[in-house]
């Protein structure tokens, strides 16, 4: 009834960017400072995501432009403001479940092909008239 395409969840995600990355408005001074502050140096392991919002949201991006809409969602709902892509979120799962009942019919359509019923005889050439 409400078909979502990933085109859709794309400019979703494109309209809902300043959102995500800020987080909240109502956190206070405080909590915004430390935040602020504890982003200015980062140590990781090599080869694990940036914990850092902008980085999670263009990662997400390239997994969606590769239609990995799962692992996309999963960015999202790490990203500070995810509460305000709730709406998206759900768009994601019906696309993911879509998606996901679509490879089951076409992997049962594949292992179990029905018969067709054989062709009608073909009709013998009429006898030309002399």
């Amino acid at each position: 009834q409400n078909p979502v395409t990933l085109e859709d969840l794309q400019l979703g995600l494109d309209d809902l960017t300043p959102g995500l990355t800020s987080g909240t408005g109502a956190e206070g001074v405080w909590p915004s400072l430390k935040r602020e502050l504890g982003s200015l140096f980062v140590l990781r392991r090599v080869g694990t995501p940036s914990p850092e919002p902008t980085e999670r949201l263009r990662h997400a991006r390239r997994l969606l432009a590769n239609g990995q809409v799962d692992r996309a969602a999963v960015e999202i709902a790490r990203l500070p403001g995810a509460e305000k892509a709730a709406n998206w979120m759900a768009a994601a799962r019906r696309y993911a479940r879509t998606r996901q009942a679509l490879d089951v019919i076409e992997t049962a359509a594949i292992l179990q092909p029905r018969l067709l019923a054989p062709p009608p005889p073909l009709l013998p050439d009429p006898v030309p008239a002399r």
